[in-house]
């Protein structure tokens, strides 16, 4: 994993990016696929019931906005094929 930015995030500093499709890439698909993993584990780790309601919830909200992201992704690679190589520069 890369080194954390300012905001917390891996993958490049959150604040300098080019466009919004880049922002998607360096945050929700990256960092928030991360957290993702993390909330089910929680899930799997809970000790009670309320525990594991919450940790599903959270991750729940999560798995919307990695899949936003992706979709935005599948979207821009069908419409605008050029910028490809770039997504893919990205997600390296």
């Amino acid at each position: 994993m890369g080194q954390l930015n300012r905001a917390g995030t891996a993958g490049g500093v959150i604040d300098s990016v080019r466009d919004f499709t880049e922002m998607w890439v360096r945050l929700p698909i990256s960092g928030e696929g991360s957290v993702l993993s993390l909330f089910r584990v929680g899930e799997l780790m809970s000790y009670n019931d309320a525990e594991k309601a919450m940790y599903r919830l959270a991750a729940s909200d999560e798995s919307r906005h990695v899949t936003f992201g992706v979709r935005h992704l599948q979207y821009l690679s069908q419409t605008d094929p050029d910028r490809t190589a770039e997504i893919h520069g990205y997600l390296d």
